[in-house]
């Protein structure tokens, strides 16, 4: 848009808006080499664990029956507003103000969190109850290597934990699935503020080969961005 004042005098604007969502069907991050499944499993079947000879192995899948998706929300946003005009013969100037702003949120419904799959897939008889499995309990020496915080996350995290059934398809229990993968979001923000201004005519009028021209000009920008993931560590997820 823009307004004359004068003949001397134009103020011209500019906005324009985008919102854009999508939604995505990804794969579901399980096991990788450094998450082997040990011998004494107790989702395995009998014969397969008496060939482990006690060794652990590796293996991933794709687990069907959870849908994963990826959604994402986009805004844009961008505006101008600036003045132009005349000076003396053909010198002109003008100057602008620009502002620009960018957000975009997503988010995945099943996202690995490290600790607590490893926990899951480490599925063992109770030695109280052999009947019933149960997740491996924690080494109270290996947690003895840790810092305060991070040995008391790991027990709470244990006590919510629920084993994980690997072999096959759809064995495992949603108590499981809930437990070993979480719906993660992550936020970015973006801003940018510029001004910029100009002048420019004619110097002089030259000698034959025509006029010499000049033309100045300045300008300032200011850009900030921001990723969040709320209060989750991203470091904790695959």
């Amino acid at each position: 848009a823009e307004f004359e004042f004068s003949d001397s005098l134009k103020l011209f604007a500019e906005a324009t808006y985008g919102d854009r969502g999508v939604v995505s069907q990804t794969l579901t991050s399980t096991n990788r080499s450094t998450m082997p499944l040990k011998a004494d499993n107790a989702f395995l079947p009998p014969a397969v664990a008496a060939s482990l000879n006690g060794q652990a192995f590796s293996f991933s899948k794709n687990p069907e029956e959870m849908l994963n998706l990826i959604t994402v929300d986009a805004q844009i946003f961008r505006g101008v507003v600036g003045l132009s005009g005349k000076m003396f013969s053909d010198w002109t100037w003008d100057f602008y103000y620009q502002y620009g702003d960018n957000k975009r949120q997503s988010a995945m419904t099943y996202s690995r969190n490290n600790d607590a799959f490893m926990m899951a897939i480490d599925a063992v008889r109770d030695p109280a109850n052999p009947s019933n499995i149960i997740c491996r309990p924690l080494s109270p020496a290996l947690l003895a290597t840790f810092a305060a915080d991070y040995r008391a996350k790991l027990q709470e995290m244990y006590s919510r934990c629920a084993p994980l059934n690997m072999i096959g398809q759809g064995n495992m229990s949603k108590a499981a699935i809930d437990f070993a993968w979480q719906k993660v979001g992550e936020a970015f923000d973006y801003h940018q503020h510029v001004l910029a201004g100009s002048v420019q005519g004619t110097l002089h009028q030259g000698w034959g080969a025509g006029p010499i021209g000049v033309a100045v000009g300045i300008d300032y920008s200011q850009e900030q961005g921001e990723v969040t993931h709320g209060s989750i560590n991203p470091n904790d997820y695959a």
